[in-house]
């Protein structure tokens, strides 16, 4: 998804979720905006996936991105999602290419796994014999230094899935 342009990514965990706004290129990104997002505890499913909806959409408002990036949550081997993880994770993750597709300017948005958020992907050199999100993690904190609040692995990923959509 190359774009011109600013793009939004988003993480999404059980009682909360990242976003993060970025613009600039694959070599030199520029952070614009962060946040971690408490989701509404003790609702029903419905009234939840309204209120992503609302939140969605006003990120887009805000921020009038180009295009837009997910992180995608895979059970392991074997393995399957809970009832909760679904409602928690992968129904906002539909909610949000839903308003994506459906906003004025209709942004493609971009499922991206845990197994894609590698340095290979944003051209990172491992040096120290760190791999994985744990390079990239190193990465980010040289980039973007260590801006509070919330910088952390669920941070991180929300802003490397928006840095891919710079590609």
């Amino acid at each position: 998804m190359a774009t011109s342009g600013a793009v939004l990514g988003l993480s999404m965990y059980s009682d909360h979720f990242y976003w993060a706004v970025l613009d600039g290129t694959l070599q030199s990104p520029n952070l614009l905006a962060k946040h971690r997002e408490p989701t509404p505890a003790n609702t029903d499913d419905g009234t939840l996936m309204d209120w992503f909806a609302t939140k969605f959409d006003n990120l887009i408002a805000e921020y009038q991105p180009s295009g837009a990036a997910f992180r995608l949550s895979l059970p392991g081997s074997g393995r399957s999602h809970t009832r909760d993880q679904v409602v928690q994770s992968l129904f906002p993750n539909a909610i949000f290419l839903l308003v994506c597709e459906r906003s004025h300017n209709r942004i493609l948005a971009e499922a991206r796994t845990a197994q894609s958020l590698t340095p290979h992907a944003l051209g990172i050199p491992v040096s120290d014999g760190r791999r994985g999100f744990d390079a990239v993690s190193d990465y980010c904190d040289q980039v973007f230094g260590h801006p509070d609040p919330y910088w952390d692995k669920g941070q991180k990923e929300a802003i490397v899935v928006a840095w891919l959509g710079l590609a």
